[in-house]
């Protein structure tokens, strides 16, 4: 490689345990090389660590490698969705499934954090969502997204509990008087959530999905919607199995 003109690379496929494994230095930079989703990713990812292998990987040095590791939520969504639904087509909600053309923004691996009961995805949730705040992330980044009123009242008690500020959109009335500006998190319904972006979006209950006798591309589209409302952060939890806790635990 000519001195100067340092490689960089924004893959979806790679992994902090794949990079370590290369001997890379994790380390963002502005000029990043962005691959199509339709690439072959095999020949990328082989490529990539081909390089990385035969690098110093050294600030300096004739062959320094830089990358970044990006995964877009929007992408983790689409492969999961695209299991029961059908790309471009839309429904009376004109909610169409898209295949991102690109990396997208740049991100954090979506995960699949299993826990022993509802209460403890709250407080898993809770935990994390304080955490990001800690670490800079203001409040009014952050959404909860779930599917039953329930859920939403748990959830509530467990913000109040710890002192997180919460706007919750509990009714009519909370819709209507919704103030995205308050530095606050936003905590909803799945319908709620249309139409709106979080740079980080917290969906506890995974494993209540698809929920039994409901129609499973209704289900799935549902939660690709609120998956999509993510557009960095994407922080999936269970205490359920289910098809979809399957599916997406496995990486979709």
């Amino acid at each position: 490689m000519a001195r100067g003109a340092p490689r960089s690379y924004n893959l979806d496929l790679f992994t902090d345990e794949a990079a370590v494994a290369a001997g890379a230095r994790l380390e963002p930079w502005p000029n990043t090389r962005r691959f199509p989703l339709n690439v072959d990713h095999h020949q990328v990812q082989e490529q990539v660590l081909g390089d990385l292998r035969g690098s110093e990987c050294k600030t300096g040095t004739d062959h320094v490698i830089r990358y970044e590791i990006v995964v877009c939520p929007g992408f983790f969504a689409y492969r999961f969705a695209k299991h029961y639904l059908v790309p471009a087509d839309s429904d009376e909600d004109h909610v169409p499934l898209l295949e991102p053309q690109s990396a997208g923004r740049h991100g954090y691996k979506p995960f699949m954090k299993q826990l022993s009961s509802f209460e403890e995805e709250t407080r898993y949730i809770a935990k994390n969502l304080k955490r990001m705040h800690d670490e800079g992330m203001q409040w009014l980044d952050m959404c909860i997204v779930y599917q039953s009123r329930w859920m939403g009242e748990e959830l509530h008690r467990a913000l109040q509990a710890v002192g997180i500020p919460t706007q919750w959109l509990a009714s009519q009335h909370h819709k209507k008087s919704f103030r995205p500006s308050e530095d606050s998190v936003k905590l909803m319904t799945m319908h709620s959530s249309k139409g709106l972006e979080f740079p980080l979006v917290a969906i506890p209950g995974i494993g209540f999905m698809p929920g039994k006798k409901k129609d499973l591309a209704a289900e799935a589209k549902l939660l690709y919607v609120a998956m999509t409302r993510s557009t960095e952060k994407l922080v999936l939890t269970c205490h359920e199995e289910s098809e979809f806790v399957q599916l997406l635990a496995a990486g979709c």
